[in-house]
């Protein structure tokens, strides 16, 4: 969050700005609307991570594999998510993605289905 901020104040300033976060940006995109919500002119959320963030609460389409390299180690995760199942995307996921999700905020996020599902419910 510190970095997105000082991303913010050395690119943006003072001056207003519309958001856009995609999964896990829209969980850093709620949190910089909560910090700076003089500034931001709107918010657009794509697939953000909140109420529908733990899967059996989602409704999603059938996993098909399109690629599937014979005769590589993977691990259950990565097979659950991945369509193009070979070395060169699990190790792009592992050092791309990899950070991220060990970086969550676990209880920031539970914190955040709580209150989705509250505003969803009011």
């Amino acid at each position: 969050m510190s970095a997105l901020e000082a991303f913010c104040d050395e690119h943006v300033g003072t001056r207003p700005f519309l958001l856009i976060g995609e999964s896990y940006g829209g969980y850093l995109a709620r949190a910089l609307l909560a910090r700076r919500a003089e500034q931001v002119l709107g918010l657009a959320l794509v697939c953000p991570v909140g109420a529908v963030g733990e899967p059996e609460k989602r409704t999603l389409p059938r996993h098909v594999v399109v690629v599937q390299e014979p005769g590589l180690e993977i691990d259950e995760d990565f097979r659950e998510i991945a369509v193009v199942q070979t070395r060169e995307t699990l190790e792009r996921t592992r050092r791309e993605v990899g950070p991220g999700v060990e970086a969550t905020d676990v209880e920031g996020l539970s914190r955040l289905d709580r209150v989705e599902l509250e505003l969803v419910a009011a």
